[in-house]
């Protein structure tokens, strides 16, 4: 082990010449500054690989370079550690729909219905709304070329029923695969502590999509994808910039840096790199692109020593059958029936961007401009602080003296003047056939963002469609701006929300969320 990249070893030995043999020690001497030459290249291509290495990664570091055709390590650095896969995950969702594929159980031209649940993850995301329909061909290369967080859920829920059921799925078969330091609780790799995997599974699995969905492997090499009279571009830069690669997949998160599994041909030689880590997604390639110029020259220069290197290869597996990905579509009581119409307003009233991924992916790609400053939030949200609206709005009383509009005091004056007049706000999270259910799904949410409802409460407010009684699962009690934080943060749970004004009159509650 050099340092902290393993190269394989290097040994010498230094002879003295004792004198009896004047001509043994002559041949000594002419060898010394052979072996020094020799020390100082391996010494030289050690440091060219390290420092960039220092320069590139924080302590989420991984990374591994394979031979593909033989699975043999070239190169790696803390492979089996345990990190987060962030989109990298997309790859598994793949494979997984590939199966579905090959088993009959979808097919490319199937079209897909977008649930409320699919639409309401945050970006990156193709942005369709509920109800709204898509080709399974489109949902993949979505995934492949924008990293679409919500088209992920479209597949997952298309193969097994919900996210949860495939996201159980996808662990048994990265199992099979011999992945087993990777479990995942989403079909995305949006932040979950317990979604984990290593460099060495994440090679495994861009090796297993190669070995078993050759038929659907290419998809992977689309460098522009046009959809919706929009041309997308794949987050992965290496394809047209790396001579020989062919694919496979980006990932980020803040717990895993810019993370990338590559795989290159060149000259009849094929490598398949993972790396985690990055501090950003052009340091992450310029480092990968360093390792894979090194794996081609240590292939060439110590085959000795690659053909002694540990074997890396995902297990051989069965053919996916179509009862394998077949699974019941929910039960009616477990659908959010009126998240649809909620989540398709907070799209349109949150066009922020393409996500934190979509915008550090490109960002290398981009000539720097001069940033232009945020607009201003809307001045009666940026005005009114929780305190002013009450969660029970106080009797009306009289504003002597209103400010001067514009101002900070008249956008508060306008906040009182809501409270007053009975207006409060909330955010929903689903509507339901069974009150149980809504309550459950009021104290689902409570246990994963607990923090961000404080001093709101939960309620169940009854309605009607047209096809019966509907209970829809709210958590009251807010100021508008504590609403819409609140329901920004359900959403980074996965949970569809739109912060509403809720009427003062509709006080059925669940119980207080403390």
């Amino acid at each position: 082990m050099l340092g902290t990249l393993s190269m394989g070893r290097a040994s010498c030995a230094v002879g003295i010449a004792t004198g009896s043999s004047f001509r043994a020690a002559d041949r000594r001497r002419q060898t010394l500054p052979v072996l020094s030459a020799a020390i100082l290249v391996l010494a030289m291509v050690f440091a060219a690989l390290i420092a960039p290495r220092l320069a590139f990664a924080g302590p989420a570091y991984s990374v591994v370079i394979l031979d593909a055709d033989t699975g043999r390590v070239i190169l790696s650095d803390s492979p089996s550690a345990q990190r987060h896969p962030a989109s990298l995950t997309k790859m598994m969702t793949l494979y997984m729909t590939f199966d579905a594929l090959k088993a009959g159980t979808l097919t490319l031209d199937q079209r897909l219905t977008v649930s409320a649940n699919a639409a309401s993850r945050p970006a990156t995301k193709l942005g369709l709304r509920p109800g709204q329909t898509i080709a399974v061909k489109d949902a993949i290369m979505s995934l492949i070329t924008l990293s679409a967080n919500d088209m992920s859920v479209v597949l997952a829920e298309a193969i097994g029923g919900t996210e949860d059921v495939f996201a159980s799925r996808m662990t048994a078969r990265a199992h099979e695969l011999g992945m087993s330091s990777t479990f995942f609780h989403n079909a995305n790799g949006l932040p979950d502590d317990a979604q984990v995997t290593s460099a060495y599974d994440m090679a495994k699995l861009g090796l297993a999509l190669m070995r078993d969905h050759p038929t659907y492997y290419p998809m992977f090499s689309v460098q522009k994808w046009r959809y919706g009279g929009k041309v997308i571009t794949n987050h992965n830069r290496m394809l047209g910039r790396y001579e020989g690669t062919n694919g496979i997949k980006t990932g980020y998160i803040r717990a895993s840096g810019f993370n990338l599994v590559v795989s290159v041909k060149r000259g009849g030689v094929h490598l398949v790199g993972a790396i985690f880590g990055g501090s950003s997604a052009k340091a992450r390639d310029d480092h990968m692109i360093e390792l894979l110029d090194a794996a081609f020259v240590r292939l060439q220069t110590k085959p000795e020593l690659v053909a002694a290197a540990e074997v890396v290869r995902p297990n051989a597996v069965s053919a996916p059958t179509r009862a394998f990905a077949a699974a019941p579509a929910p039960a009616p009581a477990d659908v959010a029936l009126a998240a649809a119409a909620l989540d398709a307003k907070i799209a349109d009233a949150n066009p922020a961007d393409d996500g934190e991924e979509a915008a550090a992916e490109a960002a290398y790609a981009t000539p720097p401009v001069v940033a232009k400053p945020a607009p201003a939030r809307p001045a009666a949200v940026a005005a009114a602080p929780p305190a002013i609206v009450p969660a029970r709005p106080a009797a009306p009383t009289t504003v002597a003296a209103l400010a001067p509009a514009g101002t900070l005091g008249a956008q508060a004056d306008r906040a009182r003047e809501r409270a007053t007049s009975g207006e409060t706000w909330g955010v929903q999270i689903g509507a339901f056939r069974r009150q149980d259910a809504a309550v459950d799904h009021l104290n689902d949410a409570m246990r994963v963002a607990a923090s961000s409802l404080r001093g709101a409460q939960m309620a169940v407010h009854q309605g009607t469609d047209d096809k019966g009684t509907i209970y829809r699962a709210r958590f009251v009690g807010l100021s508008e701006n504590g609403a819409r934080d609140a329901c920004m943060a359900l959403r980074k749970k996965s949970l569809s929300c739109i912060a509403l004004k809720v009427p003062s009159t509709v006080t059925a509650s669940a119980g207080a969320a403390n």
